[in-house]
């Protein structure tokens, strides 16, 4: 019991200790927060899949992902799309999702991220 007193009063053993705690702490958070496995489990629906060939059938619009969630009888959508940065493209993509999901404008985020 003598030797632990020893270990736990030397210096460079507290570091290596301190270390050692700091690095298993890394290695927990990197595996609760950057799971492989979440992000593999994870493809798109077809409903996505045809509701993104019709919003890439628009003018405007070059490349588009689509994200449906269905939360306590509420449907929403995140829309981000490649094209034409305009006004009018953003509410014309709105508005079809809106329809297609029979959801109202509020619960469709549309977002640009850039030109061709």
């Amino acid at each position: 019991m003598e030797w632990v007193k020893k270990i736990l009063t030397a210096k460079t053993a507290r570091i290596v200790l301190l270390v050692v705690g700091v690095v298993a702490l890394l290695v927990l958070i990197k595996g609760a927060f950057f799971s492989e496995e979440k992000d593999a489990s994870r493809s798109e629906t077809e409903e996505e899949v045809r509701l993104s060939s019709i919003l890439q059938e628009m003018d405007g619009v070059d490349a588009v992902d689509v994200l449906i969630s269905r939360t306590e009888g509420a449907v929403n959508a995140v829309v981000v799309y490649r094209g034409e940065d305009s006004l009018m493209t953003r509410v014309q993509i709105a508005d079809v999702v809106g329809n297609v999901l029979q959801t109202e404008r509020k619960n469709v985020s549309v977002y640009f991220t850039g030109n061709k």
